[in-house]
């Protein structure tokens, strides 16, 4: 790693022509394989089941989001009437953006490496939303996975933490962004949402899929019914995730407001759901221009 030049990451997908050279390429299959990795680290696995990892990338992402925390307690919502989102996002932003260096020094130790730094910049910062639209959607989710990805291809962390990851690490994300969308009133992404299961997040429902796998407790019928979310939504992501809509969710039937996930609850199993759900993410997340356009290229995740 020392002697690996890192670069700024930049967008590359600036028409809809050089899709399909992203598609085709090394970092296209880097991401689904990732993803697949992820999944099966925590296949009938709950929340609970799962320890931390004494890995110094695992501990430096735990310190990370605790300075996360404190920065957003720091910001006060804008007061002024405005009909998109609180302007007070940008200023969370700002702050992520001004601590940066301190911050990914917590995450890239135990020897700090200033191009990496560099190098993983977008990714961190895209993650929590749009700074000019105020919005938030399936590609900052992305670029999150992105950051993580990055880190284990530079070495950081090995196959053996990825449970730990996931559980401790990326649902810890899923809850901060979550926390980041309802109090800044962050819109949808990408026309309300259409690219993803619910109308922000999709990896979670993916890689939360296969915990449930051989589950003898929860089928794919039983994950919207109240009394089984209450018992085990701090167990299992694909839950907390289902949770949480039908709490920010007011009128209507869940049906109606999450057409998709309904649709998971015909489903015969949790292992069809998982492979479903990688399928789904590929055809209407990666290989969508709309999203990818905003995709960030380095020297790790290459183009073409």
């Amino acid at each position: 790693m020392d002697k690996h030049k890192f670069v700024a990451t930049t967008k590359k997908i600036n028409h809809p022509d050089l899709l399909n050279t992203f598609l085709m390429g090394k970092t296209y299959n880097l991401i689904v394989n990732f993803i697949k990795m992820l999944q099966n680290s925590v296949k009938g696995k709950s929340n609970s089941q799962v320890p931390k990892s004494n890995n110094p990338c695992f501990l430096g992402l735990e310190k990370l989001f605790d300075e996360l925390d404190k920065l957003f307690d720091e910001v006060p919502l804008s007061t002024k009437e405005q009909r998109f989102g609180n302007t007070a996002f940008k200023l969370f932003r700002d702050k992520v953006e001004k601590q940066y260096d301190t911050l990914i020094k917590l995450v890239i130790v135990p020897k700090f490496n200033e191009g990496l730094a560099l190098e993983l910049k977008n990714y961190l910062l895209e993650c929590f939303g749009y700074y000019q639209r105020l919005d938030y959607g399936t590609g900052h989710e992305l670029n999150f996975l992105c950051f993580l990805l990055v880190l284990f291809c530079c070495g950081f962390y090995q196959e053996s933490d990825f449970s730990a990851i996931v559980v401790h690490i990326f649902f810890r994300y899923i809850a901060f962004v979550r926390k980041i969308q309802v109090h800044f009133h962050l819109e949808p992404a990408e026309a309300h949402g259409v690219w993803g299961l619910d109308e922000y997040q999709f990896l979670s429902f993916l890689i939360g899929s296969a915990q449930l796998i051989d589950n003898p407790n929860i089928s794919p019928s039983q994950a919207i019914e109240d009394d089984i979310l209450d018992k085990y939504k701090d167990e299992f992501m694909y839950l907390s995730c289902i949770k949480h809509i039908k709490t920010v969710k007011h009128g209507g039937s869940f049906g109606e407001y999450a057409p998709l996930l309904y649709s998971i609850t015909g489903v015969a199993n949790w292992e069809k759901v998982a492979k479903g759900l990688v399928k789904m993410y590929e055809d209407e997340v990666l290989k969508k221009f709309v999203v990818v356009q905003h995709f960030y290229f380095g020297s790790i995740l290459v183009f073409g």
